[in-house]
């Protein structure tokens, strides 16, 4: 499947609800601010990889500089991974790991 819109319903449906259960995960063990959910369908829109893939970006305050954008810019220095430097570096914030006991 190269494509979210390829998926037969039940499956699209499922993966929404695979999403909440990945989100409850990453609550619990790394504590994030925010996320980015994305995916990129069609060349035209950015997909380099022909298979369906969706990110799922924890975020945190301060992360980056300034987030206005959102998922254009998540990671800023690999925005565009086959031209190095084509997106404007930023400081960039380490995000918090919750210790484990």
């Amino acid at each position: 499947m190269a494509s979210l819109f390829d998926l037969p319903l039940r499956t699209f449906i499922s993966s929404f609800l695979a999403f909440h259960s990945i989100k409850t995960i990453l609550d619990k063990l790394h504590e994030p601010d925010g996320y980015n959910i994305g995916m990129n369908l069609g060349k035209a829109a950015g997909q380099t990889i022909d298979h369906l893939h969706i990110h799922i970006i924890p975020r945190y305050e301060r992360d980056v500089e300034d987030p206005t954008g959102g998922v254009r810019f998540v990671i800023p220095h690999k925005g565009n991974y086959k031209k190095p430097g084509f997106i404007p570096k930023g400081k960039t914030k380490k995000p918090k790991v919750k210790e484990s006991k």
